[in-house]
């Protein structure tokens, strides 16, 4: 008998896990889900060497029941399933390596299925359409502004570009805080920024930026007494800044901005209008639902707004080209 299996299937799980404890966010990924599948085994007087496929089924139903959430608090919540489908990735590997270490003869995690989740709620297009109309009615007005003085610190371009990056880039109130100048790059003809994946800060995403959320920026900098575009040298200096102060700003702060945005754009649109609600979410929308109506493809619309589930609340898939093509075509057709 081999070294290895004169060891529990717990003791060789923990010391695979071992090896990614210079990677923090994979390794705090796969201790959760050890040592949550080991709670559970004890409590059902199981063991990873004789657990089965269907009782692995049933761990999975209840993970994604929230039924094994510990800070629940009596009130379960469910589970999305792409979180569901990433537990199940963790214990295909966690599986496959009591199998090479020839304690099971089998990998039963590879004949889990997800669990279905309720379907998507889909959200009234007709609705949404509506509510973008109005954003780029203000859009309109906004943009056709007198170019701000140098260094007056308006603070109407800093409502417009937190208002615009956030309807152009789908970016989170926490990622608009914590971006840098610096993070603005241009590739060419193209800028885009790249952030930490939301939950994944090891993996970065690129997103594009559009030409009317530069032009934004680039108001904005002038108010703020900036050169017009960024540079990779203003690694301090914050793309959102404090109104008078060239300081950081919370996340928090970015939802005011955006509140005050929707309080500002209601009177632009009549006094017998509906009020313009304006947030991150709400921006996304408008940026997906008229991403649909330019035919920007589904796939394109996922990537960009990194949420595939935003997404499919608002369209059905399709497939084509890039997403710097499609929002080239997309700013193309809005007001400048």
């Amino acid at each position: 008998m081999s070294e290895s299996t004169n060891k529990s299937g717990a003791q060789i799980l923990y010391e695979w896990l071992q090896q990614f404890s210079h990677r923090v966010n994979t390794y705090r990924t796969y201790l959760r889900e050890f040592e949550r599948l080991q709670t559970w085994l004890l409590l059902d007087e199981f063991d990873f060497c004789d657990v089965a496929a269907d009782d692995l089924g049933r761990y999975l139903e209840e993970l994604g029941a929230g039924l094994l959430n510990p800070s629940s608090g009596g009130n379960p919540r469910r589970l999305k399933e792409r979180t569901l489908a990433q537990s199940r990735g963790t214990l295909v590997r966690m599986f496959e390596v009591l199998q090479s270490s020839g304690l099971r003869g089998d990998n039963p995690a590879r004949r889990l299925v997800v669990p279905v989740l309720a379907p998507v709620e889909h959200i009234d297009l007709v609705q949404t359409y509506a509510a973008s109309e109005r954003w780029r009615e203000v859009r309109q007005v906004w943009v056709e502004q007198p170019e701000p003085e140098i260094g007056i610190r308006d603070s109407l371009a800093r409502i417009v570009v937190v208002a615009e990056w956030s309807y152009w880039t789908a970016l989170r109130r926490s990622e608009l805080a914590a971006l840098n100048m610096a993070n603005v790059e241009r590739h060419g003809t193209e800028w885009q920024v790249a952030v930490p994946r939301f939950g994944r800060l090891d993996t970065l995403d690129v997103v594009h930026v559009p030409g009317p959320a530069i032009e934004a920026l680039r108001r904005y900098r002038v108010s703020r007494g900036l050169p017009p575009f960024p540079s990779a040298s203003e690694v301090d200096i914050p793309l959102i800044a404090q109104l008078r102060i060239e300081a950081r700003v919370e996340p928090w702060t970015i939802g005011h901005i955006l509140r005050e945005a929707s309080r500002l754009a209601t009177p632009e649109l009549g006094r017998d209008a509906e009020q313009c609600q304006l947030s991150n979410r709400e921006l996304r929308r408008y940026l997906i639902v008229d991403g649909l109506i330019q035919r920007v493809p589904f796939l394109d619309l996922c990537t960009h707004v990194r949420s595939k589930y935003a997404t499919s609340s608002l369209a059905d898939p399709s497939t084509e080209p890039t997403i710097a093509s499609s929002l080239a075509r997309l700013a193309a057709a809005r007001p400048r």
